[in-house]
């Protein structure tokens, strides 16, 4: 279901349902890698702002959608370091969020530990999945062939390395 879902993302003709898709499979993508990411740390015994975070990067991964599909002012798919801009410009607003969120709580002693961690799992996980974003909507290229490459050399390296592994 999940490959029909992905391949229905990269080859739909239609532009409306192939950018639904996609965006539906980041999205999900990013909440949940960050619903994962801050369990593992609040398993650690560190503090974190989970709903945050969560929030955070849903709202860093829609935007730069909207920005790439929409340009917002800027046609992104001629100029797509501007993203990037753009990008940093959301995670800036995120950071002086996550400074008067601490500064404003009134338990929370570990202030500098519980705004890294939100903000690392902000960058480890969205962050770094936004790449695929501006790999799909690359401008001189045809960035579903990229995403397509992308995601079967991944699949086969694993299915490899489980191949391998299995066999020593």
């Amino acid at each position: 279901i999940l490959w029909s879902i992905v391949l229905g993302a990269l080859f739909s003709g239609n532009e409306l349902i192939s950018n639904g898709l996609f965006l539906v499979c980041m999205i999900t993508l990013a909440g949940l890698g960050l619903m994962e990411f801050y369990d593992l740390v609040e398993k650690r015994g560190l503090h974190c702002y989970r709903e945050w975070g969560v929030f955070g990067g849903i709202l860093l991964m829609g935007s730069t959608f909207i920005y790439l599909v929409a340009g917002l002012g800027v046609d992104a798919r001629t100029a797509p370091a501007k993203a990037a801009d753009f990008e940093n410009a959301i995670l800036v607003i995120f950071v002086l969020g996550l400074c008067i969120r601490q500064f404003l709580a009134k338990t929370n002693t570990n202030g500098i530990e519980t705004i890294s961690m939100t903000l690392f799992g902000l960058m480890y996980v969205p962050w770094l999945l936004n790449f695929i974003q501006m790999i799909n909507y690359f401008p001189r290229a045809n960035g579903t062939l990229y995403m397509l490459y992308f995601i079967l050399v991944t699949k086969f390296s694993d299915v490899g390395a489980y191949c391998v592994g299995s066999l020593i």
